[in-house]
């Protein structure tokens, strides 16, 4: 399912092998400094392991437009980095 609302909203079905579909919806809005996105994936469970994946590509997004470049070696560092945070914060009462 595929759904658009140009400029502002693409909705898509998410599939990735051996795991159940899902949904992702990207939405962008004007701020006072420029646009801003929202990324929502939702579906089983497993959506909410893909938030350290999705934060690292988001971030190399945001640099990209920012005229920075996060060199692609960097990725998994990165990726790491947010998914620890992510397990840090579960653990929090």
């Amino acid at each position: 399912m595929t759904e658009a609302e140009a400029p502002h909203r693409l909705t898509m079905t998410w599939e990735f092998p051996d795991e159940p579909r899902s949904r992702v919806a990207v939405e962008l809005r004007e701020s006072d400094e420029g646009a801003a996105a929202k990324l929502t994936h939702t579906g089983p469970d497993l959506a909410a392991s893909y938030g350290p994946g999705w934060t690292t590509h988001l971030t190399y997004l945001e640099a990209a437009v920012q005229g920075e470049t996060i060199p692609p070696s960097q990725f998994w560092k990165l990726y790491a980095t947010f998914a620890a945070l992510r397990n840090e914060r579960a653990s929090i009462p």
